[in-house]
């Protein structure tokens, strides 16, 4: 998208593309004649079509010559509009070719300046998708995983400069469409070790990419396999939710998490770990997507007891989970009255429904039976309703003047 000043200004018709109509930042004309920006008319051949979009001539010629005279016209008429908000558009690097991404490919496989070529790698893969997809033609994605896995981590734990080509060799995984092969090979035992070292001890961005890509296997593949080196990746993890501000290492470590969860073995594990604890305590600050997931979590660690040992005992749990009720989302409210559920209905300790009454419990559930919500919802709160008001009228029965005070 062209920048917001630049929709206030009239543009030239012979500088905007036929198919975006926006500013064209890299002009290339067909055999056709007809010009258009390099991104656009890409994405056209991409789609699978043959044709010139303007002309809808047959193709036979699909060469993509840059227009440096238009280029050229085009840099003049954005510095002479800088006074408007108009930015120049920076001169294009040429595309990378299929011989020159093998030629650094074995570079990097050679031990040949690794950092500099992952890097040169990764550039290229954002200046255009030709780029994006002539790095998977040329066999990237296969290349980095065959890398991940050429060196014993466990005793290069001190190596930094092994640290940073793990993390711009999974920074670039990230950025590249993986099929089902390479997910197979980046989900066994070694590679997932390959990960969980970097998360345990990488910088605070080498931390996150590497969560990412576990998450991401975990999401598309059997979860069982973090079970292989499970508590270097709880480590990692528990360092990016309660040592770090950064709101996208918070983000992806509960993401993670929650796939973790999935593993019925590994939930006790993550119990033991306290992140229970540490995640009660991010309720109050977080946003909807972060009530979300740890509401989630929540509901999937209570169904092990000692997970709802934990959260029972915790000050802030009860009172958290009863207070979104009905406040963020139809999901967060799905998430919280699970938690509720479970916890309630599998506890001998009455003090755990007086304190979810305080907080306003029993009011929230008799409205929530009355919205338009799914059945799950309703039948569990229908049950939260008849266990409130069975231990309400047993209180009154021994204490006349105990009285449900949300009511």
């Amino acid at each position: 998208m062209p920048p917001r000043s630049i929709l206030t200004i009239s543009i030239p018709p012979f500088f905007r593309c036929p198919i975006s109509l926006d500013l064209m930042r890299d002009p290339v004309t067909l055999s056709t004649g007809v010009t258009y920006d390099r991104c656009s008319i890409e994405k056209w051949f991409d789609d699978g079509n043959k044709t010139c979009p303007a002309t809808m001539q047959l193709l036979e010629n699909f060469e993509l010559i840059p227009n440096h005279t238009l280029r050229r016209l085009i840099q003049e008429w954005c510095v002479a509009n800088s006074s408007k908000g108009i930015t120049r558009i920076p001169t294009p690097k040429p595309p990378i070719d299929l011989g020159q991404v093998k030629i650094i490919l074995e570079d990097i496989a050679n031990c040949t300046k690794q950092i500099e070529n992952l890097k040169r790698l990764r550039a290229a893969a954002t200046e255009s998708p030709r780029n994006l997809k002539c790095l998977v033609e040329a066999g990237t994605p296969t290349a980095l995983v065959s890398l991940m896995s050429t060196r014993d981590l466990n005793t290069d734990t001190a190596n930094s400069e092994a640290l940073e080509v793990f993390s711009e060799a999974v920074a670039l995984l990230l950025m590249l469409p993986l099929d089902e092969k390479t997910r197979k090979l980046l989900a066994g035992s070694r590679h997932i070790s390959s990960l969980s070292w970097l998360l345990s001890k990488g910088k605070i961005e080498a931390k996150i990419t590497a969560a990412t890509l576990l998450e991401n296997l975990a999401a598309d593949t059997d979860v069982k396999i973090l079970a292989s080196d499970t508590k270097r990746i709880l480590e990692g993890l528990m360092e990016l939710l309660s040592g770090h501000s950064w709101p996208s290492a918070v983000k992806i470590s509960l993401k993670c998490l929650l796939g973790i969860t999935r593993c019925r073995r590994t939930r006790i594990k993550i119990i033991e770990a306290g992140f229970i604890e540490v995640i009660v305590e991010l309720l109050p600050g977080a946003d909807r997507v972060a009530t979300e997931q740890i509401l989630a979590i929540l509901e999937t660690l209570s169904t092990c007891a000692e997970g709802r040992e934990i959260i029972t005992q915790h000050a802030l749990a009860i009172p958290m989970i009863v207070k979104n009720l009905l406040l963020l989302s139809d999901i967060a409210t799905e998430r919280a009255v699970g938690v509720l559920s479970t916890v309630c209905l599998h506890s001998p300790d009455e003090a755990v429904f007086h304190e979810a009454l305080n907080a306003g419990a029993f009011k929230k559930l008799l409205l929530l039976v009355q919205l338009d919500c799914g059945p799950r919802i309703k039948n569990m709160a229908r049950e939260l309703l008849k266990l409130f008001q069975r231990i309400a009228d047993d209180c009154e029965a021994s204490t006349p003047s105990y009285q449900i005070q949300s009511l």
